[in-house]
């Protein structure tokens, strides 16, 4: 199967990339580094204790063994600087809090439809923890979206070998200097065959 894309990624090799000295968000000198970490055909989880391959002795006692994986070390300036560690708190809150507004409201649409049928007025209450829902919903769509540093570089697939990564870029001039970088072992592609 044939896939193709609306811009040209760029296809570069996992052992030798190397990244501008820039930040791939807005441009300036970068004055330190962030992680991203690369593991193929892997379901992420929400907190990276939660991961049965995240201790050894894990591992050991359920007999995995561990996944291949790399890291990316991307140049970044202070202000785009992301530590994935950092949200993790704010996640789970966000992912608890929706869970239990969820059940305040269903109640509160129960509460308001047999109000209804009674022609009774609904109290203030069932109206609050509705909208309390749908606020609380905006603001997990607010921590789960992509960082700015996830969306200016973009971790598209790898090869089958694990050899070559796929990466969107998504300014222009952060992708020529990638690629003036990386002239040997990088290189632009518009499509792929996807087995």
């Amino acid at each position: 199967m044939k896939i193709e894309f609306e811009k040209p990624i760029v296809r570069a090799n996992l052992d030798r990339i190397t990244f501008p000295q820039q930040c791939p968000v807005c441009g300036v000198r970068s004055d330190s580094v962030t992680k991203i970490t690369a593991i193929p055909g892997r379901e992420q989880y929400l907190r990276p204790s939660w991961d049965p391959r995240f201790s050894p002795s894990r591992r050991r006692l359920a007999g995995i063994s561990e996944l291949e994986k790399k890291t990316l070390m991307v140049p970044v300036c202070q202000d785009h600087k992301y530590e994935a560690e950092d949200e993790c708190r704010s996640r789970i809150l966000c992912v608890v809090s929706d869970g239990t507004l969820m059940a305040v409201a269903l109640f509160a649409v129960f509460n308001i439809t047999n109000d209804l049928s009674l022609s009774r007025m609904t109290g203030f209450w069932a109206y609050a923890s509705m909208g309390l829902f749908a606020l609380s919903l905006g603001l997990t769509y607010f921590v789960f979206r992509p960082h700015p540093i996830e969306r200016a570089v973009r971790i598209v697939g790898f090869d089958n070998g694990f050899q070559y990564v796929w990466l969107e870029i998504e300014k222009e001039e952060y992708r020529d200097a990638f690629l003036e970088e990386n002239k040997i072992h990088a290189e632009l592609i518009s499509w792929i065959m996807k087995a």
